[in-house]
């Protein structure tokens, strides 16, 4: 397991553009006063593979998901995805407070570095996946 730290908050913002935003009709039984709104869900994040990351341009920002499944090496460790895998760099400041284990999803947010014949994630955040 791994015992690090953070966690994610939701912000509301009620002042959404208003191109994710449709005024629904009053029901017949509501107050005329009463203001009803859709906030109409984000599309869905574009991800990439760990098997996609390797080969795209350095520096790439890019979110992928999978699983954290060893820890190689101080702050590095393999990132695994049904594609395969990556090496990815968390620092303590990334993890916060987070506790994840191997059978734990995750949705890592990073950059791509590519040295010599090496291809890894520096990870700018990390969120476990319920």
């Amino acid at each position: 397991m791994y015992a690090f730290g953070g966690a994610l908050a939701a912000d509301t913002d009620d002042s959404a553009p208003e191109s994710v935003l449709e005024t629904l009709p009053e029901p017949a039984h509501a107050p005329k006063s009463e203001s009803r709104t859709l906030i109409t869900p984000e599309p869905e994040l574009d991800l990439t593979s760990a098997k996609e990351a390797s080969v795209m341009p350095n520096e790439t920002h890019m979110t992928l998901r999978g699983k954290i499944s060893r820890h190689l090496f101080v702050d590095k460790y393999l990132f695994t995805d049904a594609s395969g895998g990556i090496r990815v760099i968390i620092t303590d400041a990334v993890w916060q407070d987070l506790t994840i284990s191997d059978d734990d999803s995750v949705e890592i947010n990073g950059k791509l570095v590519k040295e010599a014949n090496e291809a890894y994630v520096i990870v700018e955040q990390i969120t476990k996946i319920p």
